[in-house]
């Protein structure tokens, strides 16, 4: 399963979390008798909707998966953010209900003692639970980070390290601390939350409806394929390739397979994100796909934050309700295929509509003298 990813849509965490592991068959890959640990990023108390913190629902349907197969000795284990009261983070974010439900131990990390791992010259302090564990899943939010860009995969296992590295992780620019620590903890499994991560911000507080988990066993790949739906090549986020010089995994992103299940998924309603741009009003979208309509608000917020804003095409429309209709006005998806000006894809990726975007504002710079 290396090269393989797999994503599925939804409006529904637990329900999507079953199928997708029953199709995956997680349980398969997991040896008789084995410790499972789950790590979840828990970064603040904040609840899931916020767009910084795993949705509880994706836990519930992970461990009634793994329940259904036999598999019942499972701990969740998480270590915060430094200075933070872990215990208010499970209770807020709805993991102390979950374990109470569920007879499923919470483990604070932040309490734990902690082994020295050495990686390459630089030496790790990990939580010694880590040492119990013989299965890890990590579930990691797709968001956006101040300082690495994003945060996914391979940085989700940072709360797996003591207060004390994770401020000299921070000091030492992240990147490549995070690929040395992959190299000596290893997630064997990543269920990645993509349902409504904040996209510029890893404490959420503007999150964005992404409609969607993906899944995978390389990190790497998961990443570099993370990295692609906020809008970044993977070589742009230094750790991914850090990482697989260091043999952590691949970030070719095309040797992977990427099955998606159900890519025509239309979610019944889009909720507003917390702030309301003025680039989000240029879409025009009718019975659009979740994943085509998000990738074109990523595109776009990106090329807001750059500046490009006032040369954007005043619309952009997309969606199946648009197929064989003729208009002299951009487009984005195969669906737009009669309009003057189109991105054909079904659906387009993030960095694809962004780079058509771009075309056009470079047109309308020349145009204005700009």
């Amino acid at each position: 399963m290396d090269n393989k990813l797999f994503v599925i849509y939804g409006d529904h965490p637990l329900e999507m979390t079953e199928a997708i592991l029953d199709i995956v068959k997680l349980a398969d890959k997991i040896p008789d008798g084995a410790r499972v640990g789950i790590k979840p990023n828990l970064v603040v108390a904040k609840p899931a909707s916020e767009g910084a913190t795993t949705h509880p629902e994706i836990v519930e349907g992970l461990i009634k998966y793994l329940r259904a197969n036999g598999i019942n000795d499972i701990k969740i284990l998480e270590g915060g953010r430094v200075g933070d009261d872990l215990s208010r983070a499970f209770e807020v974010c709805g993991f102390k209900d979950l374990s109470e439900s569920y007879g499923v131990p919470l483990v604070d990390l932040q309490k734990d003692e902690y082994l020295v791992k050495q990686a390459d010259a630089m030496s790790i302090e990990i939580a010694r639970s880590l040492e119990q564990i013989d299965y890890l899943i990590s579930l990691p939010v797709l968001k956006g980070h101040c300082q690495t860009k994003l945060s996914c995969a391979l940085k989700n296992l940072k709360g797996c390290i003591s207060d004390e590295e994770k401020k000299r992780f921070h000091s030492l620019g992240l990147h490549k601390p995070i690929a040395l620590l992959n190299t000596v903890l290893k997630a064997d499994f990543v269920l990645a939350d993509g349902i409504c991560g904040d996209v510029s911000f890893e404490e959420g507080g503007n999150p964005f409806e992404m409609h969607r988990l993906f899944c995978g066993t390389d990190s790497v790949l998961l990443d570099a394929y993370a990295a692609t739906l906020l809008g970044y090549k993977p070589e742009e986020i230094e750790y991914i390739g850090l990482s697989a010089a260091l043999g952590v995994g691949c970030d070719d992103l095309s040797s992977a397979e990427v099955v998606e299940i159900n890519s025509g998924f239309v979610p019944m309603i889009y909720r507003e994100t917390r702030s309301e741009k003025p680039f989000m009003k240029r879409v025009r979208d009718d019975q659009a796909c979740s994943v085509c309509y998000a990738n074109l608000m990523q595109a776009l917020r990106i090329l807001d934050e750059e500046g490009h804003s006032e040369f954007l095409p005043p619309e952009v429309f997309l969606g199946k309700g648009l197929i064989d209709q003729e208009y002299w006005s951009v487009g984005v998806g195969s669906c737009t295929g009669s309009f003057g000006e189109y991105l054909p894809g079904c659906p387009p990726s993030t960095v694809e509509i962004k780079d058509f975007l771009m075309g056009y504002v470079r047109r309308n710079r020349r145009k204005l003298g700009k």
